[in-house]
Formats: structure tokens, sequence, C-alpha cells
């Protein structure tokens, strides 16, 4: 390693121990709004908190949490909304049904969703 990046080492490791522990909290809750605004930029609905809430934004940049929820129609359970698959790779938006899991599940199209009003 070069003195250059040395220094910087003893710089940043100087810096981090005298700062407060609120001021690490802040800057981390906001880059988290940093990266959930370029993600709204992108698109106007995606999964956050354990992909059981969703951030949407409408039409006017206004940003809700949504969770959603529905009726299974073949056996009258209440479906939640979950972001399923693999760990890594592709995952889907899915409504689940609470009593048949394995069976009753249907896919969302989010591109059907309504505009929120304000």
């Amino acid at each position: 390693m070069s003195a250059a990046k040395k220094d910087l080492v003893v710089a940043l490791d100087m810096i981090m121990k005298d700062l407060p522990p609120i001021l690490l909290f802040t800057f981390a809750i906001g880059a988290m709004c940093s990266m959930t605004a370029m993600a709204l930029k992108k698109q106007r609905f995606f999964h956050m908190l354990f992909r059981r809430f969703y951030v949407e934004a409408s039409p006017n940049d206004d940003v809700y949490i949504t969770s959603f929820t529905a009726t299974c129609p073949w056996c009258g359970t209440k479906m939640n909304l979950r972001n399923v698959g693999p760990a890594k790779g592709r995952r889907n938006d899915v409504f689940v049904c609470e009593r048949n899991p394995e069976q009753h599940t249907i896919s969302l199209d989010p591109t059907i969703l309504t505009d929120l009003n304000s």
C-alpha cells in the first residue's frame, strides 16, 4: 500500500473515532433515502422492509409505503403480497394465500395498478 493510501486510511480512522453515533445514524438514514429516491425515479413501485411493504410514487411525486392484501378467489382466505423467488436471481411479486400458500397464488402486474390520488 502506498504512503498516500496509508495516510488516507489513518485520517478516515481518526474521523470515524471522533464521530458521535447519532451522526453515523443520520448518515445511514440519508443514504437510505437517497437510494429510495433513485429507485423511485427508475420505477414507481418497489419492495422494501423485509419484502412485506412496498414504496410507491404518485404521478405528482408523493411517496407512500403500502401493504397489499386480497381475498383468495378459491377459498376466501386473506392473501398477502410477497416478493418471492430465489435468493439470487429474478424475484416476482405474488399474492400468496394464508391457507394454501403452495397452490393459491396470483402474480401481480404493477402496470395495471391505478395511479395514487393525492
